[in-house]
């Protein structure tokens, strides 16, 4: 899927570049990876149950297609997880 032909308006409200940090952890030894993202403009952490959903989330900011993902992922979530 390609992305719609930005306005010059559209374009100049895009940042010219991100910050962000970001934690990655499992809950057991051979658990998935989790992430949490936060933004350093100080808003609320982000909190992924999966690094695709981390992946396809930063390529959403820049602007780029994010790959297609099946049915049983679960999105991004904005309330606190697991530890730091």
């Amino acid at each position: 899927m390609l992305n719609a032909p930005e306005s010059p308006e559209e374009h100049a409200r895009q940042p010219a570049q991100y910050s962000f940090l970001i934690r990655f952890w499992r809950s057991s030894p051979h658990g998935l990876w989790h992430a949490t993202l936060q933004r350093t403009t100080h808003e609320p952490a982000l909190h992924f149950s999966g690094i695709d959903l981390l992946f396809g989330f930063l390529l959403t900011q820049l602007g780029e297609d994010a790959p297609a993902l099946s049915g049983d992922e679960t999105q991004f979530d904005s309330s606190p997880g697991q530890p730091h």
